[in-house]
């Protein structure tokens, strides 16, 4: 497939394109200035990598960033054999998690993480998770419970109950 599509703000990039936002791996190889990785450390993509420049990034709101480069969206993604990233768009993997876990927490746990800091709970709040037996929905249950809340989860997919319940999360499945 040849053609163009739009690779960040004001920049193209040329098909094809390699698709992935979640990826993990082993560091094959560094830049001479890079300080903070080796070949051989285990790293993971960060899925919304912030310029750290832009004025949003600069107030120190970097999940708002404007000028974001996307892995398989604006930089060549996961996909690929291998990826070049900045030293600061990837974050260690701890022992005893694969690349499979590393990779797919990324994107399912970013979201639910910056919502628990803007609106925190724990201890006496009760949240309510709709769409509870999605990725995201699932991390937030988490974490709201992890912080002391009573968590109920909303599904209108009763095959998923069981595996709701499974979680240790109280939930009202809502059948059509």
């Amino acid at each position: 497939m040849r053609g163009e599509r739009q690779a960040g703000i004001g920049e193209w990039s040329s098909f094809p394109f390699v698709l992935g936002r979640d990826a993990a791996g082993e560091i094959v190889a560094t830049g001479e200035n890079v300080t903070r990785w080796r070949p051989g450390d285990r790293a993971v993509q960060l899925p919304h990598p912030p310029c750290r420049t832009c004025a949003i990034c600069v107030r120190g709101l970097e999940n708002l960033c404007v000028d974001t480069a996307y892995p398989g969206h604006q930089v060549f993604g996961g996909y690929a054999q291998y990826v070049v990233r900045r030293q600061d768009a990837i974050l260690p993997i701890p022992d005893g998690v694969d690349f499979e876990t590393a990779a797919a927490t990324m994107w399912t746990y970013t979201t639910p993480l910056n919502c628990a800091r803007q609106a925190p709970v724990g201890p006496g709040d009760t949240v309510v998770v709709t769409g509870a037996s999605g990725g995201m929905a699932i991390a937030c249950a988490q974490l709201a419970k992890l912080s002391g809340a009573t968590v109920i989860g909303t599904t209108t997919k009763p095959d998923r109950d069981e595996a709701l319940g499974k979680l240790g999360l109280p939930f009202a499945s809502s059948r059509p």
